[in-house]
């Protein structure tokens, strides 16, 4: 099965997602004869998406913010941390994000993102 590898960052010009592939300068100025369309994007924002979707068919990328029906609707963090994908609770452990899916049912729920929608953690265990 292949992967599909892409990525999403905040554009610098008007604070709005874009979706797509990532380069960089170096990248860019390497292939100077191909019209890349290139969207300045902020590096903070940047985050991979993971090949999974929500209970919605959302897709699920880092720095997103998941409800999980399997524990009791607790909000996690989607994070990247020693070459796989996880999910990050409020005290900072981490879990497998294989817990996105389970028994073939899909617990997860996308209610938002780091940079969107902070507020979302503060106090939240």
């Amino acid at each position: 099965m292949k992967r599909e590898i892409k990525f999403r960052g905040k554009r610098l010009d008007n604070g709005e997602w874009v979706y797509g592939f990532l380069a960089d300068e170096d990248y860019i100025n390497d292939i100077n004869s191909i019209d890349l369309s290139s969207i300045e994007v902020d590096p903070a924002t940047v985050s991979q998406y993971t090949g999974l979707k929500d209970c919605n068919g959302k897709e699920i990328y880092e720095g997103d913010i998941i409800k999980l029906d399997l524990f009791n609707h607790l909000l996690f963090v989607v994070d990247f941390v020693e070459g796989a994908f996880c999910l990050k609770n409020g005290d900072g452990y981490y879990t497998d994000i294989n817990y996105i899916q389970h028994a073939g049912i899909n617990q997860a729920e996308l209610v938002g993102n780091i940079h969107d929608n902070p507020a979302l953690l503060e106090g939240k265990k």
